[in-house]
């Protein structure tokens, strides 16, 4: 089973995307675009992918088309904005660390807890 839940927090300008189960890149490049047009606004927020949950397969080539996409959407207008990926996975920070060369103005940051992740873009690093 794979689910993609979708959450924006307009108080605290953060864009949540829970990746939980099989999720693959497919899905993902499905059900993004989609989600960012009906949000706007989220352009300029702050992100959260949360994989605490995740066991699906996500491949470089799949990032580096959602970034692609992210990027005809945004326009530029993230600069300065945080991603954080909150994962259990201890390589996590090496796709991160590659993912991350695809968005240049934005700032990354991997941990182990929703948590943790939440308290990073709050504090802004």
């Amino acid at each position: 089973m794979a689910t993609i839940e979708f959450e924006v927090d307009h108080e605290r300008r953060i864009a949540i995307v829970r990746q939980i189960g099989a999720v693959d890149g497919q899905m993902l490049l499905a059900r993004l675009p989609p989600f960012w047009q009906a949000h706007p606004e989220i352009a300029t927020y702050h992100s959260l992918s949360d994989m605490t949950r995740f066991d699906g397969d996500l491949g470089y080539d799949d990032l580096r088309q959602i970034a692609v996409a992210w990027q005809a959407f945004c326009g530029g207008r993230d600069g300065g904005a945080y991603t954080a990926v909150a994962s259990r996975d201890p390589f996590a920070w090496l796709y991160v660390k590659a993912i991350a060369l695809n968005f240049p103005t934005r700032k990354f940051g991997v941990f182990r807890s929703v948590d943790a992740a939440l308290r990073w873009i709050e504090g802004r690093g």
